[in-house]
């Protein structure tokens, strides 16, 4: 699985779009309810959790040289759905 690479020193914000998975998976009308966020392992900080129509979006900062991080967002929708995708981040000082 390829890296997204990261800094120590920045603050980026990861985003998903999640406008086919709702119009495949449950057809017309299912929305977004919930967004919930995780990094694994913990250390890095996540703020900023916003959902904006399909698209939900974090800001990650603090992230340390050296450590691979998996990033999580975990939607719940209208339909009762609950769904997750993650994303590998490797920190190394650029």
């Amino acid at each position: 699985m390829p890296y997204r690479l990261i800094d120590p020193d920045e603050t980026l914000d990861y985003a998903c779009d999640w406008v086919d998975f709702l119009a495949d998976g449950g057809g017309p009308g299912d929305t977004i309810q919930t967004s919930l966020w995780s990094v694994d392992p913990t250390g890095p900080a996540l703020s900023g959790a916003s959902v904006a129509g399909t698209v939900t979006r974090v800001f990650l900062s603090g992230a340390q040289a050296g450590q691979v991080y998996r990033l999580t967002n975990t939607i719940t929708t209208a339909f009762g759905r609950t769904v997750e995708r993650s994303w590998t981040l490797r920190c190394e000082t650029r």
